[in-house]
């Protein structure tokens, strides 16, 4: 039972702190705490008990004025907020769900740099209309092959990927990605593939041991070294037994090394091999080489693409298809 005398203490300490709060709120009108709730529910105003203290439980003066108390074990976060963002948690859940509206506030946002929130203003507008175009343009977005989508995708479509603010080949990307173990490894393989390229095509006593030890081959870290020697070999047969020694390795890094195998060779034998070794757990991957080539300004490769598409058999891939068909034709006339 508590004395009298510390119920007294209590009230006029909560006085003082309604009082306190009156002041603080008058001159920042806009400005508070929050406290979020485990239960997901939100207490905005000035919390009276520090941060770093151990009571039991957290007090807080709501923005009317209500001295509330929190056990602890209810709150998930304490959060203060700026003035601009108290403002517009505020606003946003006032203004009607308009066009008009969402672009008024995501413009405030950008002057006031609330960068996130203008975001989500601009995500909002174009839920009521996907095609406002200053929206989509304030976004970065493209309107690419016939939709909007992001840059990003827009560029993963042209075969280039972001990284440290500049945007790189896929190549690049691999080989910006990979450890210092794994150059070391690939390295490791460059003189034995090379060795038993020359004894396959050069030393007849030793194409036995280099057709046995080439399939052999497992590792995924070998893959660079083949593509270096034996991808672009005058010799047909060394182009035919890397594919053969691809498909043994499988996963994803073969897959670039297949898709240009299957659209550049010269051989149509080792072509359609190259397409036959690709597995269904590798089309995802082979997708994001195929329909860039789509746009290839050689007929015979845009049509080994469709080839290979119909293979994969991705419903997706239709309106890139479509878009390569219309092509356009200058002609000279006298």
């Amino acid at each position: 039972m508590r004395s009298p005398l510390r119920t007294i203490a209590r009230s006029i300490r909560c006085l003082l702190a309604l009082g306190v709060a009156a002041l603080t709120l008058a001159d920042h009108v806009a400005y508070a705490d929050v406290i979020r709730l485990q239960t997901g529910g939100e207490l905005r105003g000035v919390v009276a008990t520090a941060a770093s203290s151990r009571q039991e439980t957290i007090e807080i003066v709501t923005l009317c004025g209500a001295l509330i108390e929190v056990e602890r074990e209810q709150v998930e976060f304490v959060k203060t907020r700026s003035e601009d963002m108290e403002e517009y948690v505020t606003r946003s859940r006032e203004i009607p769900h308009t066009v008009e509206a969402h672009r008024e506030l995501a413009e405030w946002c950008l002057l006031n740099r609330l960068n996130t929130q203008r975001e989500e203003q601009l995500w909002l507008l174009l839920d009521i209309d996907p095609d406002h175009e200053e929206t989509r343009n304030a976004l970065r977005h493209e309107f690419y092959r016939g939709e909007w989508m992001t840059q990003e995708a827009a560029m993963a479509l042209r075969g280039y990927y972001r990284h440290d603010g500049r945007w790189v080949t896929q190549q690049e990307l691999d080989l910006i990605q990979k450890t210092a173990g794994q150059r070391a490894a690939e390295q490791e393989w460059h003189p034995q593939i090379r060795l038993w390229v020359n004894w396959l095509t050069n030393v007849e006593a030793k194409q036995r041991e280099a057709l046995r030890n080439l399939r052999q081959i497992s590792d995924p870290a070998a893959v660079p070294a083949l593509v270096s020697n034996m991808a672009d070999h005058e010799n047909p047969t060394v182009r035919g037994m890397f594919v053969a020694t691809l498909r043994q390795i499988g996963g994803s890094s073969v897959v670039k090394p297949l898709i240009t195998q299957l659209l550049f060779d010269i051989e149509p034998a080792i072509r359609r091999a190259a397409l036959e070794s690709l597995t269904p757990d590798q089309y995802e991957l082979a997708l994001d080489h195929l329909v860039p080539e789509l746009r290839n300004r050689d007929n015979a490769v845009v049509r080994r693409v469709a080839t290979a598409l119909k293979v994969v058999g991705d419903e997706r891939t239709v309106p890139f298809l479509i878009d390569s068909l219309i092509t356009s034709h200058t002609f000279q006339v006298m």
